[in-house]
């Protein structure tokens, strides 16, 4: 799965946190979960 910057239009992989176009340019992950309607973001 790719998510897009709405601000710059570059692509991350959302598994590795990889630029699709410049895979040393990362981004960091963080775990998340769902608690019901909330979303859980861990550090």
């Amino acid at each position: 799965p790719i998510v897009t910057c709405p601000m710059h239009g570059w692509e991350y992989d959302v598994r590795t946190g990889a630029n699709t176009i410049n895979p040393a340019a990362r981004l960091k992950r963080y775990e998340v979960r769902l608690d019901g309607d909330d979303v859980l973001v861990g550090a």
